[in-house]
C-alpha cells in the first residue's frame, strides 16, 4: 500500500479481477514527497508578479513539471516551449506500464520517492473515477526474467505483489517455462497519448501558455524568462552539452487484440539477443507489444524484420496474437544516462537567474513523472525563498 493511514476502496479490473486501491489522505496526494515536507500550496505570493518560467519540452516531464509549478506557484507566468506536442512526442510512443525500467545507476531512494508519488496520484485519480479522462486503468500480469532478482523496491507501490513459482510458470506454456523467476502484480496501465492530452488540458486550465517553437540553445531564453526548466529528453544531449546521455532506440507494434486483458513482461531469457525483451500491454483500443533497447541506432524507421521478430516473441507467450491485425508501428529514443539528471544551478544573464534540469529518465518517464515534477517545484520554491524572500505557508 502507498502512503500512511489509508482506507480501501474496491475497484473491478476489466470485470475479471478485483484489487484494493489505497484511499490516500489529502496531504499524501498533495505532497507525498518527503524532500518537500512542510512546503504547502501557495495561495498568495508576496512576490513580484512578473516572475516568468519557461518549461522546455512537452513530453510527460515537461507537462507535469509545468502543471505542478502552476498549481503550487500560481502567481508565476509559465510557458511551455516545444517543437512537438502530443500526439507527436516520444512520450506518446511509450509502452507506459507503471514499472521502473532503464534507470541505470539512479539512486534507489530517488527512484522510490518519485515512483511512489506517481503511483499515489494515479491511484487517487482512479479512486475519484477520473481514469477515463486521464488515460489510466488497473491491469494485472506477469513479469518474468531469465535471471534471479531480489524483490523490487516498488513492490509495495503495486497491488497484490507475489512471487510466481516454477510450477505455475511451466503450466502457462513452454515460453513461460524458460523464465527463471517471475512476479505477478497489479499496476497502472497508462494510455500515454490520452494521459498527455489530459496533462496538457490541465496545464491550460491553470493558465499555462503553450508555444510551439524549437529551442536551439537554452541561452536564447535567458533574456525573456526568469527561470528555465529543461525537460527535453534526448534533446538535452545538445541543449545541455551532456555527452553522458545516450538515446536508446525502442520499437513497438500496435495490434488489434481486444481480448487480451493482462500484461506480460519477459526479459533476460537465454533465447533473447542483446537488447531484446518482450512486453504485451493492453490499452483501451489497442495492444502494444515490444520491444528492443538499441544504442547507436538513430533510425526511427521500423523494418519488416523487426516487426516480425517482436510479434513472434509475443506470440510465443500468447498464440492468439498470431491472428491479430497490425494497426501501426512506432520507433523512438529513450533518454538513457548514468542517472536521472534532476538538478539546478544559478546562471548569469540579463534576466534569467536559475536553471533546472529534469531529463534522462530512461524508459521510466511515465512511471516517475509526478515525483520528478514535485522535485522541480521544490527547487524553484527554494530558489524563490532564498533569492526573492518568498515565504511559503507551512503544512506542519
Amino acid at each position: 500500500m502507498v502512503g500512511g493511514d489509508v482506507t480501501s476502496a474496491i475497484f473491478a479490473i476489466e470485470n475479471e479481477s478485483i484489487a484494493e486501491i489505497p484511499q490516500l489522505s489529502q496531504d499524501a496526494v498533495l505532497r507525498p514527497n518527503p524532500l518537500i515536507q512542510g512546503i504547502g500550496k501557495v495561495e498568495v505570493l508576496a512576490m513580484d508578479q512578473s516572475i516568468s518560467i519557461a518549461v522546455v519540452g512537452a513530453g510527460v516531464m515537461g507537462l507535469s513539471s509545468a502543471l505542478e509549478l502552476a498549481k503550487q506557484i500560481p502567481s508565476c507566468h509559465i510557458t511551455i516551449l516545444a517543437e512537438k506536442f502530443t500526439p507527436d512526442t516520444v512520450s506518446d510512443g511509450a509502452g507506459a506500464l507503471l514499472r521502473p525500467i532503464f534507470l541505470e545507476d539512479t539512486p534507489e531512494q530517488d527512484q522510490s520517492r518519485w515512483c511512489t508519488s506517481t503511483f499515489s496520484l494515479c491511484y487517487d485519480l482512479i479512486r475519484q473515477g477520473r481514469q477515463e479522462e486521464a488515460g489510466m486503468t488497473l491491469c494485472s500480469g506477469y513479469d518474468i526474467s531469465g535471471q534471479e532478482r531480489p524483490a523490487p523496491y516498488w513492490k509495495d507501490d503495486v497491488l497484490g505483489f507475489r512471487h510466481v513459482d516454477k510450477a505455475e510458470l511451466t503450466g502457462l506454456g513452454p515460453a513461460w517455462a524458460k523464465g527463471t523467476q517471475a512476479w505477478y502484480y497489479t499496476t497502472v496501465m497508462i494510455d500515454s497519448s490520452r494521459c498527455l492530452e489530459w496533462l496538457q488540458s490541465e496545464c491550460q486550465a491553470h493558465g499555462v501558455v503553450l508555444q510551439q517553437r524549437k529551442v536551439l540553445e537554452l541561452s536564447e531564453l535567458y533574456c525573456n524568462y526568469d527561470i528555465v526548466v529543461n525537460c527535453t529528453g534526448c534533446g538535452a544531449a545538445q541543449l545541455s552539452r551532456d555527452n553522458t546521455l545516450k538515446p536508446a532506440r525502442g520499437v513497438t507494434v500496435r495490434l488489434n487484440a481486444p481480448w487480451v486483458k493482462q500484461f506480460m513482461i519477459a526479459s533476460d531469457l537465454d533465447s533473447y539477443g542483446e537488447g531484446e525483451f518482450t512486453h504485451i500491454f493492453p490499452r483501451s483500443r489497442t495492444l502494444v507489444v515490444g520491444g528492443v533497447k538499441q544504442f547507436d541506432s538513430p533510425s526511427i524507421e521500423v523494418s519488416d524484420s523487426e516487426v516480425k521478430a517482436i510479434v513472434d516473441r509475443a506470440v510465443a507467450f500468447d498464440s492468439s496474437l498470431r491472428q491479430a491485425e497490425i494497426i501501426n508501428t512506432w520507433a523512438g529514443h529513450r533518454p538513457v544516462r548514468p542517472s536521472v539528471c534532476l538538478t539546478s544551478h544559478p546562471i548569469q544573464s540579463r534576466r534569467a537567474t536559475f536553471l533546472v534540469h529534469n531529463y534522462g529518465h530512461g524508459g521510466s518517464g511515465l512511471t516517475l513523472w509526478q515525483g520528478c515534477a514535485e522535485d522541480v517545484c521544490y527547487l524553484v520554491q527554494r530558489y524563490l525563498t532564498t533569492q526573492h524572500g518568498v515565504q511559503w505557508p507551512s503544512k506542519l
